[in-house]
């Protein structure tokens, strides 16, 4: 979660910073030369929820006021979380139906937050990795406000029962990942009888325990030590909140059916 703040404010300085129309950056081949900061925005935006095989999101359209790129964050909490995909290289002006393949597939209906980047270093590759790499930041709307949306995005097959064998759905399965102090994603659907499994890519130890920080609840409490996983399997249809005992700020929710 402090990672999450971090990057958070880092996108809010990035933008402050490059909105400077006299701010100048080192030509990319380390030259003397320093050329201008490219315009921050006004930038437009549109996408729509979408349904597919969660290997990749649509951007309907995207008109950037220099050179950028599309920018895929996980939700956390509501807000943009860490980047899970980002496209090439697009010219300024509109771009539609830009399609951005994602990091990881997702394993389960998600929300995801597509966002417009400018390439302020101007090299052509995607640079933006806060709070060590801030270049490549995020673009404006006409408002001020950071070009971003959130997105739903419906994985097909997620929850379907099993014709097959009569509607059996003790095989299916879905993954969580935790990564940067939140559950990646912090909401799953799944069907009844379906074993959920969180890997752990922290380097620190977490729980999966059911409830809130206020009301810990007793349907399931994990331990994952770092790098480890952990697997809950639920055969009762209901929603279940859980958290991480330990860092009580981390929260998901998992809703079976």
């Amino acid at each position: 979660m402090r990672r999450l703040i971090t990057i958070l404010a880092a996108l809010a300085l990035v933008v402050a910073a490059c909105g400077d129309d006299d701010d100048a950056t080192a030509a990319p081949d380390g030259g003397d030369d320093t050329v201008e900061t490219p315009p921050m925005g006004p930038a437009e935006l549109s996408a729509k929820d979408q349904t597919g095989d969660g290997t990749e999101v649509t951007v309907a359209s995207v008109t950037l006021p220099a050179d950028g790129f599309v920018v895929v964050h996980a939700d956390a909490d509501g807000s943009p979380g860490p980047v899970i995909g980002h496209s090439g290289l697009l010219a300024a002006g509109e771009s539609t139906d830009v399609v951005v393949t994602l990091d990881e597939p997702l394993t389960a209906t998600s929300t995801v937050w597509p966002m417009a980047h400018i390439d302020t270093n101007v090299n052509g590759a995607y640079d933006f990795a806060p709070p060590d790499v801030t270049d490549d930041g995020p673009a404006t709307f006409d408002d001020g406000e950071v070009a971003v949306l959130p997105v739903e995005v419906t994985v097909e097959g997620v929850g379907d029962e099993d014709a097959a064998d009569g509607g059996a759905t003790s095989d299916e399965a879905a993954t969580v990942a935790i990564s940067d102090f939140s559950f990646q994603p912090g909401t799953i659907e799944v069907a009844a009888g379906a074993t959920v499994t969180w890997t752990n890519g922290d380097g620190v130890p977490h729980t999966v325990t059911a409830g809130t920080p206020d009301a810990v609840g007793d349907a399931f409490d994990e331990p994952v030590d770092a790098g480890e996983t952990a697997e809950v399997t639920l055969d009762d249809a209901g929603t279940f909140d859980y958290f991480c005992a330990i860092h009580p700020t981390m929260t998901g929710q998992v809703v079976v059916s």
